[in-house]
Parts: C-alpha cells; structure tokens; sequence
C-alpha cells in the first residue's frame, strides 16, 4: 500500500468510525407545574412587522412542550404598540393570569443603502430587520432573557408596496425569520440540543479534541470543555475546536 493510500485508510478509520454527536442538556428544567406560561406584552414596531413577529412568537414558542405562551390582556395594547402600563403593574397582572414571564418586544426595519461618502452608494441597498426581546420574572421583575435577532436582504426592490420584491414583503418575510429565530433561542433553554462536534485528525491539537469529544459524549461537561480549551490553546484558530 503506497503512503498515500495508507494516509487515505487513516483518515477514513480516524473520521468515520466515530460518531461525534452529542445531546447537550437543557439549560434549566421546566417549572414543576409543568409548562413555563410566558404573557406576551406585545411587540412595538410598524404595524405589518410587528404583527408577523407577534404571531411567529406565539406560533413558534407554542410549538415547544415546555412552554405556553398567551397574549397579555391590558386595556391600551394596540397593534405594533406595548401598552402603556408600568412594568409593576403588569408584573401584578402576570401573577394574577398565572404566568411566569413577561415578554415585551420591539422590531424595527431599515435600508442600508451602501453609501460612500455623502452622495455615491454602490450596490444594491441592504434591507435590515431586528427584532429585540426581554423576558421579565413576574416574582421578582428581573430580567431573565434579553437579545436581539437580526435579518438582512441585498436586493434592487420593487417600489410597488405589495409585489414579491417589495420593501415591505420582504420585510414581513425577514419578519417571520427573526421571530423563529428569537423563538428557538427562547425555547432552547429548557430543551435538549443535538448537534455534531466537528472532529479533527491532524495536528498537535487533535487528540485533544477528540478527549473532549469521548468526554461530552459521556456527558461530562466540565472534562470536555477543558480538553476543547487545550485544543484552543494548541491552535487558537482551529475552526473544529
């Protein structure tokens, strides 16, 4: 067998014998009474895209076993606008309907247009959505969740406000992925994930890397993540580790 081949065979055995995936825990468990009960405030920001983002929340978070999510009642919610009650009030309310957590939300679009200097753009102009999300504890009115999503498109758009290129159609599609998005970040708290660790064959790093793995397999956090940091500090730009 020649030296490549053999190379060939080693990579093969090192690569494929092996599965790499792992089942990371929830990050919390669910609340004893079972569902985590989420009231959505609401989502400021222009109409269409709030309302897509309100109701890819709901829909989104609904789908999860671990969470039940319902539209917060309060005198003064209007589309694409937080009532304007204060949080303690609504934290007053939230104990009363049986809920967790507060949601309150806020999506904004933008068109990036690729300026040089104050006159000459260059490209297609960029449109931006970001859609930012606190979670409040009804109990103690602290901040338990806060982050932001954001979603682009590079396109030449339609000037037509209803055609499949316009300004606001795509926006109400960027809309939907944001939401999805924020939605699986939410959930994924008292979820388990699946996912493959990249594995690697050469270099000084790799059998460290491979430790980590065996460890994380064996649901040893602690051990893995030190054996990762090991790798890290052998190739500090190692995409794998």
């Amino acid at each position: 067998m020649s030296g490549i081949c053999r190379l060939l065979a080693l990579f093969v055995f090192c690569t494929g014998c092996t599965s790499t995936k792992v089942r990371l825990p929830a990050k919390q468990a669910p609340p004893p009474q079972g569902k985590q009960r989420i009231a959505l405030i609401g989502v400021r920001g222009p109409d269409d895209i709030s309302r897509t983002a309100h109701d890819g929340l709901v829909a989104a978070i609904n789908a999860s076993p671990n969470y039940r999510l319902f539209e917060f009642p309060v005198a003064g919610l209007s589309r694409g606008q937080a009532a304007p009650t204060p949080l303690a009030v609504k934290l007053q309310q939230g104990r009363m309907l049986g809920a967790n957590l507060l949601l309150e939300g806020a999506i904004k679009a933008r068109i990036d247009k690729n300026e040089m200097g104050r006159s000459v753009s260059f490209g297609d102009p960029t449109l931006i959505v970001t859609l930012s999300v606190k979670l409040f504890d009804v109990e103690t009115g602290q901040i338990t969740f806060n982050d932001s999503v954001t979603e682009s498109m590079k396109d030449d758009f339609e000037i037509g406000p209803r055609g499949s290129g316009s300004v606001e159609t795509i926006s109400i599609r960027l809309a939907e992925s944001c939401s999805k998005t924020m939605a699986d970040r939410i959930t994924e708290n008292m979820e388990p994930i699946e996912l493959e660790l990249a594995g690697a064959t050469f270099g000084k790093h790799a059998s460290h890397l491979r430790s980590g793995i065996a460890a994380a397999q064996a649901e040893n956090w602690p051990l893995a993540q030190g054996y990762f940091q090991r790798a890290l500090a052998e190739k500090p730009k190692s995409h794998e580790a």
